[in-house]
Formats: structure tokens, C-alpha cells, sequence
């Protein structure tokens, strides 16, 4: 046989074996139902929806989420289980984890008010800055609640006391982070409707988390390429919250400038975000190459084992401490009867010693509800900005005001403020000045609050115009439960940090980097992460 007729031979046969897979075989199916890699213009096009063209059936969604959860548990995307019995021994918490809560998709977001909201963060960084260091405007701030709140009062005493004494330690570092929601104007059915960004509130305390944030936007992205959705690049912002918070606290110990001191990492018994506070640690390790030693304590093991020495250098079982790291909120940290001495003396001890706190009580007491309503008053602003060139930020800032009223007052217009939130409570929701969210009342449960607030108790809340947020479908991923797509509505929180002189009021770094989206059912009233009922989320710019 010679070469040619072997090589039409086997090419015939190749030709057979082709007709017979068409007739008799089965393509292999591949994890994605065979929608992985699919790039077309039309899958490409961001939409308040596009989460349902992208999703093409069950077994797809299904797929989906074991690839999310498996690289969840890969990439520290994982809670500590707060289920462990709380006697469980401490060295074996954190045994056993399960996944953060997140979306499996980035979800939609106006860019331009995204844009917004970065805009403005660094001015909202040196706004709270300079309410922290200006002890008169807290003082008429909180004028009726240190009358009525012993745990107000005792923070304005120690205040006092510091300023009196001189603030040994001026150099302090503030991390922010600013909520805001959508509103959308006009109607939502609207083809283009007209979306403006609103201040929810803004934390200059317990902000925690920001390596979980990084990692969910990581996820989203790779979900998309996965499914098969190719957006442009500046439609998936970048997200390195956790970076600018680690190098803070880098810089912090090397101003205090003595090579032995320690950074404490002032953690809750029960911490669901340990393994952030953990990767803080390492990260600090690899970067000093191993300079600076962190201690992670509970407050109530601060109480105990910290003291200050003759010098006023505070000192965790005799070791110097450079910085303190606090993750508890200064305003949401809360306490009773005997506690309140404690809780009142600790915070005296901190603020006297020559630690860089992050934050000082100082900051993390100018982050209530009643400073964001007295802000959002005519003229106050201008109080802390008073230049001509900050006019157009003033401006900016004060574009993201919602609605807010004070409550303290008995003059007619408070009155008829209140009585139209009896009559008409979808309109508004009553806030306390509890710092990072909750401890709000919506629709009905309004008017039964304001109905029976005692006139002492209204100065520990708020009235804010409530807002119409803009829905989005999406998928939300909690262990156990299996996924679906829902109505969802999303909460834009930024994150800022600063560095700053409180005597001076001079400040030497002020960044914003990173973000977060909150996003919960649009049925669900409050959006809490902790509580399960929001997941962690990143934006897609449309």
C-alpha cells in the first residue's frame, strides 16, 4: 500500500468516527452548564438585572456557588463560627470557621454616584478630625444627652480631664467609614431614573473586616469571568481597604520610635472577624520583617494587664505599648452599674499614656447621630471649613445630606416634626446615636416609640427622611442555605484613613482607598453583615 492511499485511508476513517459522535455521543458538561467563557456584547452590557441573564439555570447557579464557597474557604473569606459555646477553651475558637456571608456577583452601581462618594471621603476624613478636636462643639453637641446618659457623661469627663491635664500623646489615627445609600428620584420603573447618593452615617470606631471587603470583590470578579460576563476594567474598581488601615498602623509605631514597643490589637471575646484581626498581625510582621510584635487582647484583659508607669508609658505585663488598635466602638461600647467606673478609668488610663491610639476617644466620640445632624445644619459645615476654597467640597459634602431632624427641642416645629412621623412613619426612620448601624425603628414601630419617649430620652435620637433605594437582583451566599436569585438593595460604605496632631490640628496623612458594598433583600429594614441579614458585596459601575 503505498503512502498516498494509507493517508486517504486513515483520514477516511477520521471521518466515520466524526459522523458517529454526532449521531451517538454526548458533549461533556462542563461546571458551568456551558456558559463558561461566553463573551458576546450582549452578556457584557451591565443592567440593574443582569445577574438573571447571566444565571441559566439551577444546576448552573448550583455550580456556581460550590466553586464560591470552595474558594471562600481557600482565600479567608470565613467567619469564625459563633457558634462555639462560649465556654469552649480560647485557644479553640477558632477551630472551626465557615464562609462570610457575600454576594456571588458584584452588584450594580451608578458610577457617577460612586464617584461621588469617593470625592468627598478625604474632606470627611478632616471634617471628623476636627470635630474630635474641637471638645466645645461636642460639648454643645451632646448638651442634653450627658444629662441623661451616664455613659455619655462619663466620656465627656474624661475628655475634660485630658484637655485639663494636656494631651501627652497628640498624634492620633482615625479610620472612617462613610454609608451611604441610593435614593432614586422619580419613578423606579423609569427608564433612566435620576439615582443621588445619601449619608447614612459615618464610623470613626470599630471599623473591622477590611481584608474580608478585598477578598469578596476578588470573588465577584472571578464569578464573572466564570460565568462568562467580560465588563471593562473601570467598570470593577479596585478594592485595598485592608492596605492603607495595615500601613497605618505601621506608621504609627514608627513614630512612637522606640524599636522594642508593641502594637495591641484590642479584640471582642467572641470575634467572628478574628482571622482579619490575624492577617493585620501577620501583614505587620512581613512588612517590619519582623520588627513589630502584636498582642491580640480582649478589653477586659487591657483592663487587667495594661498599667502606666511613672513616665505615663502604657504597658501591657511590663511591655512598652506603641500603638493601641481598638476594635470596639467608643460610642457602642456600652456599660453598667460597677462597669461604668471601669469602663470610664480604662478609657482615662488609654487616653493619658503616651500609646497612639487608633482611634482616640476624642475621634471615636464624634461619630454620633446627633454630631451628623447638628453637621448637616446650616453654617455648621463652614465652622470647620471656613476658607473660600473649600467651598465647592462644603458644597459636595452637603449634596449627601438626607433629611435629618433633632428631636430635644419642644418648640413648635419639633413638634409637628414628631406628630408627622406618627401620622406618617414610612417616611422617616428614628436613629439612636449608637455608632455602626442598628438600634433603629421603621414604619409602625415609630410611632410606638415617639409615643412613649419621655422628653429626656428624645436627645438620644434622630429623625432621618427615609430613602427609596435602588433595587438590583442578585444572589446571596450563607452556609447551609441554598442559593436563589433575589431583589436586593445595597449600602455603599467608603473607607478613609487619617493621621493627625490633635494639639496642632495639623494632619499628615489623609487617604481614601477602599469600599464596600452592604447588600441585604429589598424587604429587609436593617442591613447588618454580624447579624446575617446582609453579605458582603462589591460594586459593578454602570
Amino acid at each position: 500500500m503505498n503512502s498516498k492511499l494509507a493517508q486517504c485511508l486513515f483520514l477516511g476513517i477520521i471521518l466515520i468516527l466524526n459522523n458517529l459522535l454526532l449521531i451517538f455521543g454526548h458533549p461533556v458538561e462542563n461546571e458551568n452548564d456551558g456558559t463558561n467563557g461566553q463573551t458576546s456584547e450582549e452578556f457584557d452590557k451591565v443592567t440593574r438585572n443582569y445577574v438573571e441573564e447571566l444565571v441559566k439555570s439551577e444546576k448552573h447557579l448550583l455550580s456556581l456557588r460550590q466553586f464560591a464557597v470552595e474558594w471562600a474557604h481557600n482565600n479567608a473569606l470565613i467567619f469564625r463560627n459563633k457558634k462555639v459555646p462560649p465556654t469552649t477553651d480560647a485557644i479553640y475558637r477558632s477551630d472551626v470557621a465557615v464562609i462570610a456571608p457575600f454576594s456571588l456577583f458584584p452588584s450594580p452601581f451608578p458610577r457617577h454616584a460612586f464617584e461621588h462618594a469617593l470625592a468627598v471621603q478625604k474632606a470627611l476624613n478632616l471634617l471628623y478630625f476636627r470635630v474630635g478636636t474641637d471638645i466645645d462643639f461636642l460639648e454643645r453637641a451632646y448638651s442634653d444627652l450627658i444629662k441623661t446618659d451616664e455613659n455619655f457623661s462619663n466620656t465627656m469627663d474624661v475628655l475634660r480631664t485630658v484637655r485639663e491635664e494636656g494631651i501627652r500623646q497628640p498624634i492620633t489615627v482615625m479610620y472612617q467609614r462613610a454609608d451611604y445609600m441610593l435614593n432614586v428620584v422619580g419613578g423606579q420603573d423609569e427608564a433612566e431614573p435620576n439615582y443621588e447618593i445619601k449619608q447614612l452615617e459615618v464610623n470613626c470606631g470599630s471599623v473591622a473586616g477590611t481584608s474580608l471587603d478585598r477578598r469578596t470583590a476578588h470573588l465577584n470578579h472571578v464569578l464573572l469571568q466564570r460565568a462568562g460576563f467580560h465588563p471593562a476594567p473601570e467598570d470593577l474598581p479596585e478594592n485595598w481597604p485592608d492596605k492603607a488601615q495595615i500601613e497605618s498602623i505601621k506608621m504609627a509605631w514608627e513614630e512612637y520610635n522606640k524599636s522594642d514597643a508593641i502594637v495591641v490589637i484590642l479584640i471582642s471575646t467572641i470575634s467572628e472577624t478574628i482571622f482579619d484581626a490575624n492577617f493585620f498581625e501577620t501583614e505587620l510582621d512581613r512588612l517590619s520583617n519582623g520588627r513589630i510584635k502584636v498582642e491580640r487582647i480582649t478589653l477586659n484583659d487591657c483592663v487587667h494587664r495594661c498599667k502606666l508607669d511613672e513616665n505615663f508609658a502604657l504597658r501591657l505585663d511590663g511591655r512598652e505599648v506603641a500603638v493601641v488598635k481598638s476594635r470596639y466602638s467608643v460610642l457602642g461600647l456600652r456599660a453598667r452599674g460597677t462597669e461604668l467606673n471601669i469602663l470610664k478609668n480604662f478609657r482615662l488610663m488609654l487616653e493619658r499614656s503616651l500609646a497612639i491610639k487608633i482611634p482616640s476617644t476624642f475621634i471615636g466620640f464624634s461619630c454620633s447621630k446627633k454630631v451628623q445632624q447638628l453637621l448637616a445644619e446650616p453654617g455648621e459645615l463652614e465652622h470647620f471649613f471656613p476658607e473660600e476654597s473649600d467651598a465647592e467640597m462644603v458644597k459636595a459634602i452637603r449634596k449627601t445630606f438626607a433629611g435629618m431632624w433633632s428631636l430635644e427641642n419642644t418648640d413648635e416645629n419639633t413638634e409637628q416634626k414628631i406628630q408627622d412621623a406618627i401620622n406618617h412613619p414610612e417616611n422617616y426612620v428614628l436613629k439612636s446615636n449608637m455608632e455602626c448601624g442598628g438600634n433603629n425603628y421603621f414604619d409602625e414601630k415609630i410611632p410606638i416609640k415617639l409615643t412613649g419617649i419621655t422628653p429626656t430620652e428624645r436627645s438620644f435620637h434622630i429623625l432621618m427622611q427615609k430613602l427609596r433605594p435602588m433595587p438590583i437582583k442578585n444572589v446571596m451566599v450563607h452556609p447551609n442555605t441554598k442559593p436563589k436569585i433575589n431583589e436586593m438593595v445595597s449600602e455603599l460604605a467608603v473607607y478613609g484613613v487619617l493621621i493627625g496632631n490633635m494639639t496642632t490640628r495639623t494632619v499628615s496623612h489623609n487617604v481614601q482607598q477602599g469600599h464596600l458594598l452592604k447588600t441585604k433583600l429589598a424587604t429587609a429594614n436593617e442591613g447588618g453583615i454580624s447579624t446575617g441579614s446582609a453579605v458582603h458585596d462589591s460594586p459593578i459601575l454602570f
